[in-house]
């Protein structure tokens, strides 16, 4: 299920489990990422996308992004999200400063969106450096989670869109 609207109060309340000290090495880590960039095969690269390509694009990965977790997908449009959304998005690090930015022009683009699962420990920003970011993220020390998290949606992600690849030059 995809949600546009989240009440600002209610998920400023919430502690992501990423957060909450557990995990290895809890007591001196407090959280770690895993981060993969994926371009979709077709598109121009997010810098050279015009704003229809990147609302195609946007279009074209709400669906599979949103069945990652089953109906447990949050999808938020950044052109639709307050600027104390914005703000709390990027706080909880489910988005970068360049996708989600205080206000400006770069805060409407078009095509910017994030979907991230309700325990925050799995988000995709889409159309920010590159058209999908995946990113995971553990509470301590948990590396090798946060990778197999990362990896499962990578290729969960991968059975269901063309994903731009050169032999020679990888993703």
């Amino acid at each position: 299920m995809s949600v546009t609207s989240i009440d600002c109060h209610k998920f400023a309340e919430r502690v992501a489990s990423w957060l909450i000290p557990q995990g290895p090495e809890a007591d001196v880590v407090v959280s770690c990422r895993v981060r993969l960039a994926r371009n979709l095969a077709g598109y121009p690269f997010v810098s050279k996308l015009s704003p229809e390509r990147a609302l195609e694009l946007a279009e074209r990965v709400r669906p599979e992004l949103c069945a990652l977790n089953g109906s447990d997908v949050l999808w938020v449009p950044m052109a639709d999200a307050s600027p104390v959304l914005r703000l709390l998005l990027r706080e909880r690090h489910l988005v970068s400063r360049d996708l989600a930015p205080s206000s400006g022009e770069r805060a409407a683009l078009p095509g910017r969106a994030v979907a991230f699962n309700r325990e925050e420990t799995l988000s995709v920003m889409v159309n920010e450096e590159d058209h999908l970011r995946i990113q995971a993220m553990e509470g301590g020390f948990a590396l090798d989670r946060a990778w197999e998290h990362a990896q499962e949606a990578d290729r969960a992600l991968e059975g269901r869109m063309s994903f731009a690849y050169d032999p020679q030059f990888g993703y």
